[in-house]
């Protein structure tokens, strides 16, 4: 009688345990989705903005950085960074150009590269 319910403890104990782990296996994204914004710069004078996102890689492409115009109802992208994954600095210059400090933390040597990008 004490085997019984010993081995009924048993089984039930894995049955348990067999249906946690299928669970968080379906749960579990192998790729970020969250498209993450880093940065959002307000140029003096105009109803426009200035948006950096980070969008992380999936099945199809690398993760980027993205440099967007922000407008009134519509964004329009004006550069993609491809290999970059984190944003160091970021400055407006003139209202026109904005320059942009970029790392890619991914490679075995860490690469930090400046660009400047039109904004008009």
């Amino acid at each position: 009688m004490k085997r019984k319910v010993l081995l009924s403890i048993i089984v039930g104990g894995l049955f348990l345990a067999i249906i946690a782990v299928i669970i968080i296996a379906f749960r579990f994204s192998l790729f970020g989705s969250e498209i993450e914004e880093v940065a959002i710069i307000d140029i003096s004078g105009k109803d426009n903005k200035i948006g950096i996102y980070y969008i992380p890689s999936n099945a199809t492409s690398q993760d980027y950085i993205q440099i967007r115009k922000l407008g009134e109802g519509q964004d329009e992208i004006i550069k993609n960074f491809e290999r970059f994954d984190f944003v160091v600095n970021s400055e407006l210059i003139d209202d026109s150009l904005l320059r942009v400090v970029l790392k890619d933390t991914s490679a075995y040597i860490v690469n930090q590269d400046t660009f400047i990008v039109n904004i008009k």
